[in-house]
């Protein structure tokens, strides 16, 4: 995936994820990292999503966190850090979903999307369990976007 093909606040997304694994001393960059950055994103479409299904994103990042917790832990050199295969999976599903709504670019809804659509672990698990359905979530993003097409990087 290019990166260049997501929207600013998926990258922001991308970005906030990868320092978050850095900071638990992550090596592999996952899908829970990716969840946790885009419910931490207090504008963002993911939180304004969950909420207008009636799930709290807080409830959610509890269980990312614990899935998080459960992840090892690399100090030193050894450290580097890498975009795991489920991460890599979940990109081309969101780049997926991009596609079927006809968009130029992979926004943080796409992300939201992919990740309900499939399994990805510990982060679909995560949203699953608080009640989140991928009809209900198609539901709430055409009750927000209409038929507005994602057409800008700053969209």
């Amino acid at each position: 995936m290019r990166i260049d093909k997501l929207t600013t606040k998926a990258q922001e997304a991308l970005q906030q994820a990868q320092a978050l694994a850095e900071r638990r001393g992550h090596q592999e960059l996952t899908p829970e990292h990716l969840l946790s950055a885009l419910l931490s994103q207090e504008q963002g479409v993911a939180p304004a999503l969950l909420r207008k299904v009636g799930v709290e994103p807080g409830l959610i990042s509890a269980k990312v966190d614990e899935a998080l917790n459960a992840q090892p832990q690399v100090r030193g050199a050894a450290a580097d850090l890498y975009v795991g295969r489920r991460l890599k999976a979940l990109l081309e599903d969101a780049t997926t979903q991009s596609k079927e709504f006809k968009d130029e670019y992979v926004s943080s809804e796409h992300l939201l999307l992919a990740l309900i659509a499939k399994d990805h672990g510990a982060a679909t698990r995560a949203l699953k369990d608080a009640g989140v359905r991928k009809d209900e979530l198609m539901k709430a993003l055409a009750e927000v976007r209409g038929n507005q097409r994602v057409t800008d990087p700053e969209a």
